[in-house]
C-alpha cells in the first residue's frame, strides 16, 4: 500500500493558521487585568521668569540672577551704556504673584566713586520707585554691570510682567539721555 500523498482539509488549514496567530503574540499575556493609564500630570511648583528682548546697545535690563520653588532673584543690569552717572525708574511688578523681600545695590555704578541709593515701594500697587547716582566729581561708567538686586517671594500662582515707567538716565553732567533701552520681563508662578 501506498502512504497518502493527500494534501489536509481546508478546515484543518484554517484552524492551524487562527492557532498561529495566537501563538505569535496576538494573546496580550495571559488574562491579567488592563494595565491603568499613567496619573494626570500636576504642574511643578516653581517660578519661570523670561526677560523681554533688550538690544545690544545701551540698555536697561531685568534678568533672572538665581530662582528656586519659592524665591527669585532678578538683577538690574546695565548693557554697553556710555557716561552712566544715574538713573530714576518705577518698576512695576505683580504684586499678587510676587512679594518684594529685599533689595541690595550693587557696586558697578560706584567703582571710582559712590553711590547715593533710594528706595520706596508701594506694596498694594506693586511699584519700587528707584534712583540710583554717583556722587562728586566722578565721571559716568561705561560698558556693562549690574546696578540692583531685587529677592522676591512667591505668593499667588499665575502669570505677571516687570514693566519700567518714568525712566530717566543721566549723563555726568545731569542731562537726560534718550535712546537708552529699558526691558523688563515676565514671571510665571505654580505653587
Amino acid at each position: 500500500m501506498r502512504p497518502s500523498t493527500s494534501l489536509p482539509s481546508w478546515g484543518l488549514l484554517a484552524l492551524l493558521a487562527v492557532l498561529g496567530a495566537v501563538a505569535c503574540g496576538g494573546g496580550g499575556g495571559g488574562g491579567g487585568n488592563p494595565t491603568p493609564p499613567p496619573p494626570p500630570m500636576v504642574p511643578t511648583a516653581g517660578i519661570t521668569y523670561t526677560a523681554s528682548n533688550a538690544p545690544a546697545q545701551e540698555a536697561i535690563t531685568l534678568v533672572q540672577a538665581a530662582v528656586g520653588t519659592t524665591q527669585i532673584t532678578l538683577e538690574l543690569r546695565a548693557v554697553n551704556v556710555e557716561d552712566l552717572y544715574g538713573i530714576s525708574f518705577d518698576l512695576s511688578y505683580p504684586a499678587s504673584l510676587l512679594r518684594l523681600d529685599a533689595n541690595s545695590e550693587e557696586d558697578w555704578l560706584s567703582a571710582g566713586g559712590t553711590v547715593a541709593t533710594s528706595y520706596l515701594t508701594n506694596d498694594s500697587s506693586g511699584t519700587l520707585i528707584v534712583g540710583l547716582s554717583r556722587l562728586g566729581n566722578v565721571s559716568g561708567r561705561t560698558g556693562s554691570g549690574s546696578l540692583l538686586t531685587l529677592q522676591f517671594t512667591a505668593i499667588g500662582t499665575g502669570n505677571g510682567t516687570f514693566t519700567f515707567s518714568n525712566n530717566e538716565f543721566f549723563d555726568r553732567d545731569g542731562v537726560p539721555v534718550s535712546g537708552i533701552s529699558w526691558a523688563g520681563g515676565s514671571a510665571m508662578v505654580q505653587l
